[in-house]
C-alpha cells in the first residue's frame, strides 16, 4: 500500500491516506464537491461507507465533524492502516457489503448518511433498496456514487431522489429518507 490520496478538509486536512493497489478512490475534486453539497449538515452526524476501500469518504466526514463513522470493505487492510496512521475512531468492518448490511440491520443500526460506491454493476444489482433504506435514519441521506453515464433513479418508496451531481467521471445520486 502506498499513500495516493489525501484528506481535503477539516481537522485532518492534508493527511495522506493509504489505498489498495488497483483501487479506484473517489477523486479529491469529487470528494470536495460532495462535502460542499453536504456542507455543515455533516457535523454531528453518523456515517456509513459501504465498499469503503481506503475509507476516504468516512474519514473525510470525521475530519469535518461527523460524530461517528463505520467503513465496510471486504479487504480492510487500507482501512486499518488509515485508522492506525490517523489515530481516528472509525469502526472498520471487514466483510462483503451485502453481509455487513444484513448484520447492521439485525443490530438495528441506522445512520444519518449512507454512502456507497459499488465497484461493479453486479455488486449494485445484489443490493436491496429496502435494506439500504432501513439503514438510513429519518431525514437522513443515502448517496450512491456511480461512473458517468450511470445514474440511480429509484430507491424504493422510503428514499426519494433529492439531486444528481456530476464531477468528471463521478456521479453522485442523492436520496432523502422520507419515512
Amino acid at each position: 500500500m502506498t499513500p495516493s490520496l489525501r484528506v481535503i478538509g477539516g481537522a485532518l486536512r492534508g493527511r495522506r491516506l493509504a489505498a489498495l493497489p488497483g483501487s479506484r478512490p473517489t477523486s479529491e475534486r469529487a470528494r470536495e464537491a460532495l462535502f460542499d453539497i453536504l456542507g455543515p449538515w455533516i457535523a454531528g452526524r453518523s456515517v456509513l461507507e459501504l465498499y469503503a476501500g481506503s475509507g476516504a469518504i468516512a474519514i473525510e466526514a470525521l475530519s469535518r465533524g461527523a460524530a461517528s463513522a463505520v467503513a465496510v470493505d471486504r479487504d480492510a487492510s487500507a482501512l486499518e492502516e488509515n485508522r492506525r496512521r490517523l489515530a481516528i475512531a472509525i469502526e472498520v468492518v471487514e466483510a462483503p457489503a451485502h453481509r455487513a448490511i444484513g448484520d447492521l440491520r439485525r443490530g438495528r443500526r441506522a445512520f444519518d448518511l449512507v454512502f456507497l460506491d459499488p465497484p461493479y454493476a453486479a455488486a449494485a444489482d445484489a443490493l436491496d433498496p429496502g435494506d439500504l433504506a432501513r439503514l438510513v435514519l429519518p431525514a437522513g441521506r443515502l448517496v450512491w456514487q456511480t461512473d458517468s453515464g450511470v445514474t440511480v433513479d429509484a430507491m424504493g418508496k422510503d428514499l426519494s431522489p433529492e439531486r444528481v451531481a456530476r464531477y468528471g467521471r463521478n456521479v453522485f445520486s442523492f436520496f432523502r429518507k422520507t419515512a
